[in-house]
């Protein structure tokens, strides 16, 4: 990572108000904010003396900017228990000055019950939205000696891998936002930005996703490449992302297009819809009727609807209205026979309601009625609007061909016209919406043989490109296998693979699919929202990618791409991407996040053409990712094409991962510390083979650590949260 994206601001202030004593604080300068007049107060603004259960403490605080750098701040306030456990945190908005610009924040906590000066004591930090705050456990905070505790240790976790080979790693990538490149960047920024992702000096990457929004003129039905929802030619020709993508990667980059728009004519009518409001509840627990509004879900509180569209489709979409304090979950089941259909994370934000759609597997067409329960956790309580419930608007089939067709006219065009070649075209992005279960087989043999009659019969098939492996994509793919024809025209499944997605299906999927000699691509993966969020630092968010993507090898994925590559940035959705652009400054117009450090490491272990081996838990079995939370380790282990073996591991067991899907919460720390015994089967023969290790994590980027020792197959790895570990042997052998 660039300098200007590492700045630390350390703790400002570590108080135990276990004694009464009024904290007075000067002017500190931590990185590129200076601090200064600090206070904390109770609820009747005087100086906060000791710590009381119930009670409110106000921390505040004047920033000042002493820099350019474009980082941001927050103030946090932390109480916990003298054994360092965390009973609540509270942060200030983000604020984001310029250069000698100041600002006074505040943040509030309320002291948890059981707390007190005798037990408890709270810290307070800032935190510059790229590094993570260190926090200094001193219960005796007068000590003129700041000594923080050693990590809580848990017991080890024993990691073993098998020795029969599996898949080829064949291929990583991204696809590109063309926004900056269209009419903004300048060509040499152009040219640093596909260097740093494409050249075999940056990252490497050899495959490009494109977004193929494909249009027909509405009157002669003619492919067009510039035309209302298509601007393929400007996004991706005239602004010279594929051009400099080729160059960059020695003319190596696999173009994959991903048809993601749907004439409408080709569409069905629209589905028919009905609100589920609570005049349609037939009956309720716990659940308070008010104003046409389901009040007052508190934990295990259900309402039962049965009118609702009868449909025979293998999946129909339920979209909710709620909202709730402190979070929880809405679980759809039908209450019948029970069976969980989907669920809804409410994001705690109050009272304000949110919408979101999400699918309802119906697989059986015997689903009479729907369930909803309020599954939060706590005390606190949830509010439903109400519920819509239909069917979906999917392609006529009769219009199969004739999209395929379309589609396959586009891949001709970009070859005749602009000497573009495409080598892999999946079907359709997310097709949940758009297309059956049934409708896939047919989709991809009349791709295959529009393809072949135009002369593209280089090009690849892929399907399904689905949101996440779950109950109802096995359903799909395996509709694909049991038509031979189909599966002798498809070249490989694809998902995306994203935090909050489930993946917990992972060794049906091998038992499925594992005999048909097919690629496994993932051509969608990032995470969302604003980077920093919600207290998570890039170390996490690298964290958080980098456990996907060695969970996905794990289990066979041949081709790896993450969302975007680069764009401009957006402080509210920069998560999903690898590099930020500024097009409007000077100076500092790029910043290369921490996720592009944590997969240099990885391309640095693991070649392409790589051969995987299976890698299981003692502790947390094949490591599926379930919806939920996920597990605390992920591990992938391969031997490259010059001989040598590589092993990755992540630590994912932290409490700002945890919130949003990663991990355990075993301890209550910010960092955790695991040891790993890692057995390799293959190399139980050899006294000693010697791996060089390097690590990313909150300290850095790619640190080359020593070396580490197998001794007959088995080593040990220890491993703090969000710590990526590459080892690579030193010596090469010939693959058997």
């Amino acid at each position: 990572m660039k300098n200007n994206s590492c700045r630390l601001i350390c703790i400002i202030a570590v108080l135990c108000v276990c004694v009464g004593f009024e904290p007075s604080f000067g002017m500190e300068t931590y990185g590129a904010y200076s601090v200064m007049n600090i206070s904390f107060t109770d609820e009747t603004g005087n100086p906060a003396f000791a710590l009381k259960a119930n009670q409110q403490i106000t921390a505040k605080a004047v920033m000042l900017k002493n820099s350019n750098e474009q980082v941001n701040a927050m103030l946090i306030l932390a109480v916990h228990s003298m054994d360092n456990s965390l009973k609540a945190m509270a942060a200030s908005e983000q604020i984001y000055l310029n250069k000698d610009e100041s600002r006074e924040i505040e943040v509030k906590i309320t002291i948890p019950s059981g707390c007190n000066s005798e037990n408890s004591y709270f810290s307070t930090y800032i935190w510059d939205g790229f590094n993570n705050p260190q926090i200094v456990y001193t219960p005796e905070w007068y000590e003129t000696t700041f000594e923080p505790k050693p990590p809580i240790k848990r017991d080890e976790i024993h990691i073993q891998v098998n020795s029969e080979k599996n898949q080829e790693f064949k291929a990583f990538g991204t696809s590109m936002n063309a926004r900056p490149f269209v009419g903004f960047l300048q060509e040499d920024r152009k040219d640093e930005i596909m260097r740093l992702l494409y050249n075999p000096q940056g990252l490497g990457f050899n495959v490009l996703r494109l977004w193929g929004n494909i249009e027909t003129d509405p009157i002669t039905k003619e492919v067009v490449l510039n035309s209302g929802k298509s601007s393929f030619k400007s996004d991706y020709i005239d602004s010279g992302v594929i051009k400099k993508a080729m160059e960059q990667s020695g003319g190596k980059a696999i173009l994959q297009l991903t048809p993601s728009v749907m004439p409408d004519y080709m569409l069905e009518d629209a589905a028919t819809q009905i609100e589920l409001t609570s005049a349609a509840a037939i009956a309720t627990k716990g659940v308070d009727i008010e104003n046409g509004e389901m009040k007052n879900f508190s934990n295990g509180d259900w309402v039962i609807f049965d009118k609702f569209p009868k449909t025979s489709n293998q999946y129909t979409y339920l979209k909710i209205s709620g909202a709730a304090k402190r979070g929880g979950t809405i679980e759809i089941s039908d209450p019948d026979s029970n069976k969980v259909l989907g669920s809804y994370e409410l994001d705690g934000s109050g009272d304000a309601y949110a919408e979101k759609t999400f699918k309802v597997s119906m697989v059986s067409a015997n689903i009479n009625r729907l369930k909803a329960t309020f599954k939060g956790g706590n005390s606190e309580s949830c509010n439903l609007r109400s519920f819509i419930y239909g069917g979906t608007r999917r392609i006529k089939t009769s219009e199969i061909d004739n999209y395929t067709k379309m589609v396959a006219s586009f891949i001709k065009k970009l070859k005749d016209e602009y000497n573009i070649k495409i080598d892999v075209t999946g079907i359709y992005n997310e097709p949940l919406f758009v297309f059956g279960a049934q409708q896939l087989a047919k989709t991809i043999k009349s791709m295959r043989q529009n393809l072949d009659s135009m002369g593209l019969d280089y090009v690849k098939i892929i399907a399904t490109e689905s949101a996440e492996v779950d109950e109802y994509t096995l359903y799909e793919w395996g509709q694909i296998i049991a038509d031979k024809e189909a599966l002798a025209a498809l070249d490989g499944f694809c998902f995306h693979s994203y935090a909050t997605n489930s993946f917990n299906y992972k060794e049906d999927l091998i038992s499925l699919i594992g005999n048909t000699g097919k690629e496994m691509w993932m051509n969608e993966a990032c995470d969302t929202g604003a980077e920093p969020q919600n207290g998570i630092k890039p170390a996490e968010l690298g964290a958080s990618v980098i456990a996907r993507l060695l969970n996905d090898m794990n289990y066979g994925t041949t081709h790896w791409i993450h969302f975007i590559g680069a764009d401009q940035e957006d402080p509210k959705d920069n998560a999903t991407r690898i590099i930020q652009t500024n097009y409007g400054k000077e100076t500092d117009w790029k910043l290369i996040t921490q996720k592009y450090d944590y997969y240099k490491q990885f391309l640095n272990a693991f070649e392409y053409g790589a051969v995987f081996r299976r890698c299981y838990s003692e502790e947390e079995g094949a490591m599926e990712r379930p919806r939920g939370k996920k597990p605390n380790i992920n591990v992938a282990f391969a031997q490259n094409k010059d001989g040598s073996y590589a092993l990755g591991i992540v630590n994912s067991s932290v409490n700002k991962l945890y919130a949003q899907g990663w991990g355990k919460q075993n301890d209550s720390r910010f960092e955790t510390q695991e040891k790993v015994t890692i057995t390799i089967d293959e190399l139980k023969n050899k006294p000693k083979v010697l791996f060089n290790a390097y690590k990313s994590g909150y300290g850095g980027s790619n640190m080359l650590i020593g070396q580490i020792p197998a001794i007959n197959g088995v080593l040990t790895i220890t491993l703090s949260g969000s710590d990526f570990i590459t080892l690579r042997s030193a010596e090469k052998e010939t693959e058997k």
